[in-house]
């Protein structure tokens, strides 16, 4: 299987085989440039930079070419692809706002309904950044119902393709850094923030936190693995935001594990495989083998958990920060 990974310096694709304790380089492109966004379609691979441009691959990260950039010059903060478009792709940018490919990423146009919710609903920065969308959802069972998070700036969803979008902002924190829908679950969607990990399973119209420490935590990624009758979410978490990482004790980043929906958690041990000072900055889940999950970190390294989570493989080192992954 091929791993698509996003860093600060380029895209990076790797080869790995099951069973293999370490992952090939087969290709680096577009070496200098910030790629914070990866994300597949059916058939295709995408990946952003920072400054805007949007690559494409046909053959599932084999071969990328430049598809098209997007307008007045915004950078990209997040990809996403709806499962059943596959020329369709949106892009979350910063300054926050979401614009629209339909032709496989060659031309964009701004969902203008998704900017005007700002007026109403405060969106704020930090750290010398502005706020920006860092999470696209799509609902699996509604072909037009779509949520999006802002960081820092709430959660939104929209039923009709982004004609319209109202803020879905009851009960979560502002933060948001993931959301993702239950592919089980209609109406059950998750979100990974900077103040916990919430649940709602009304589309979004009341959130819950969890009622442990996880519905605290600053949460760095999520990922979920479809079982086919059941989902299992899996959650990054750090102590802090990535200001506090390089003090004290460090990120303390932890990896959590749900098989009942967010319900219950389990806790699965990565420490004695990386420095205290790494952060866990991405995880996904494998498709061909339940149970396994790739967790990359800030210090440009790729682990890899066994289906039966009976030790951990370190794939890859060395790499620069990594800030997106997809198992292609």
């Amino acid at each position: 299987m091929r791993l698509v990974i996003g860093t600060d310096d380029g895209v990076h694709v790797a080869r790995w085989i099951p069973g293999e304790r370490s992952a090939r380089t087969e290709t680096e492109e577009l070496a200098g440039e910030a790629v914070p966004a990866v994300a597949r379609s059916r058939t295709r691979v995408y990946v952003a930079t920072r400054s805007g441009d949007v690559y494409r691959s046909d053959d599932r990260g084999g071969d990328f070419q430049r598809a098209g950039s997007l307008p007045d010059d915004r950078g990209v903060s997040h990809l996403g692809a709806p499962p059943r478009h596959p020329d369709t792709v949106f892009a979350g940018t910063e300054p926050a706002a979401i614009f629209a490919s339909h032709d496989a990423g060659a031309s964009w146009t701004e969902q203008a309904a998704f900017s005007s919710v700002a007026s109403d609903d405060e969106w704020r920065g930090y750290g010398g950044r502005e706020a920006h969308v860092q999470a696209l959802a799509f609902d699996p069972h509604h072909a037009h119902r779509m949520y999006a998070g802002v960081e820092i700036g709430g959660a939104y969803r929209t039923d009709d393709g982004g004609r319209s979008w109202r803020p879905i902002n009851d009960g979560i924190y502002d933060d948001i850094h993931v959301l993702a829908t239950d592919p089980n679950r209609p109406s059950r969607v998750y979100a990974a923030t900077g103040g916990g990990f919430y649940r709602s399973d009304d589309r979004g119209t009341d959130w819950t936190p969890h009622d442990s420490e996880l519905g605290q935590a600053y949460c760095t990624g999520m990922a979920l693995e479809d079982l086919g009758d059941e989902t299992h979410v899996y959650l990054i978490t750090a102590d802090g935001p990535p200001s506090s990482w390089e003090s004290g004790d460090g990120p303390r980043a932890a990896v959590h594990k749900s098989g009942d929906g967010g319900d219950t958690w389990s806790s699965l041990g990565l420490s004695p495989l990386y420095p205290s000072r790494e952060a866990f900055t991405a995880v996904a889940t494998e498709p061909e083998r339940r149970g396994g999950v790739f967790v990359a970190t800030s210090g440009g390294a790729l682990h890899y958990g066994d289906p039966d989570m009976e030790g951990w493989s370190r794939l890859m080192r060395g790499l620069p920060t990594i800030r997106s992954l997809v198992v292609a």
